[in-house]
C-alpha cells in the first residue's frame, strides 16, 4: 500500500481526571492512515492547590502531508495567580509520509 495523504485523519483522544484535589489533563492526537494508527502525539499537564506543571500541545495545521504542532510548557503557583502556558520552542513539523513509512517498517519487522 502506498501513502495517500487524502487517507490521513486526525482524532482527538484527550481526557482529564480528577482525584482528591489533583487534576491531570492528557492531550492526545492520533493520526491514522486508512483507519490504521501510525502516529500518536501526547502531552500531560497536572495541577493541584500547589500549582501547575507539565506540558500541552496544540495542532496548528494538519493537511495530510504534514502536521504542525506547537508544544507549551505549563507552570504556575498560587502566588503567581494560577496556571501559565508558554510556547516551548518552535513548532514541530511532522512529515506524515515519513512517519507512516517508519511505522510500516516497524510493522514489517515485527512479522
Amino acid at each position: 500500500m502506498a501513502f495517500d495523504p487524502t487517507k490521513v485523519t486526525i482524532h482527538d483522544k484527550s481526557y482529564s481526571e480528577s482525584d482528591e484535589g489533583d487534576y491531570d489533563s492528557y492531550t492526545i492526537h492520533v493520526l491514522q492512515h486508512d483507519g490504521e494508527e501510525f502516529l500518536r502525539i501526547r502531552s500531560r499537564e497536572s495541577s493541584n492547590i500547589g500549582g501547575a506543571w507539565g506540558s500541552e500541545h496544540k495542532i496548528l495545521e494538519m493537511d495530510g502531508e504534514k502536521c504542525i504542532v506547537q508544544n507549551f510548557k505549563v507552570s504556575g503557583t498560587v502566588s503567581s495567580r494560577g496556571r501559565n502556558s508558554e510556547a516551548n520552542g518552535s513548532p514541530v513539523v511532522y512529515d506524515l509520509k515519513t512517519e507512516w513509512e517508519k511505522f510500516m517498517k516497524k510493522k514489517k519487522e515485527k512479522k
